[in-house]
């Protein structure tokens, strides 16, 4: 168990020893970590290929295409994205409510021939042409069920796995 004084430090955030591991990794450089969640995924950088790019869970806005099972385009803001990729909605509204973090990485950009509309967590994305984009090869999440940190590729739906083995 953590001491009170770094239970207070994380507030909302902690919520066991799992995810004060991973919070702690995600904010002090264990993950590539670029905090401004209102950038798209272009503005990451080619680093989040390798590393991680870190991002809070927000409500959604306009999201081209989907990550789970497919693609998105390139100008998408991660945090939108991350709607789809949590297992449910439940899940995903707990993670906007208490500011949890989450982890991801991405593949080289891409131009795809086309991008699936897809109504997923009480969120329907919008289809598009042909424009660039990328898959989402690694989610690492705090999962509200389990009490775990867990960790799919929403590209090809694996089943999640703890994170910390």
């Amino acid at each position: 168990m953590l001491p009170l004084c770094r239970m207070l430090e994380y507030g909302n955030n902690v919520m066991n020893d799992e995810y004060s591991r991973f919070h702690t990794e995600l904010t002090t450089g264990s993950f590539y970590t670029y905090m401004n969640t209102s950038l798209p995924f272009n503005n990451y950088g080619s680093s989040i290929i390798n590393g991680y790019g870190t991002v809070q869970a927000l409500s959604v806005g306009t999201m081209w295409g989907t990550p789970y099972g497919s693609r998105v385009t390139y100008d998408n803001r991660m945090h939108y994205a991350i709607r789809h990729m949590y297992p449910n909605q439940n899940m995903f509204l707990a993670a906007v409510s208490t500011s949890r973090l989450v982890a991801f990485t991405r593949s080289t950009y891409s131009t795809y021939a086309g991008y699936i509309s897809l109504n997923r967590n009480g969120y329907t994305s919008t289809s598009y042409g042909s424009f660039s984009g990328c898959i989402v090869t690694d989610f690492i999440y705090y999962d509200e069920d389990t009490k775990l940190v867990m960790r799919y590729n929403p590209n090809t739906l694996s089943t999640p796995v703890r994170y910390y083995q």
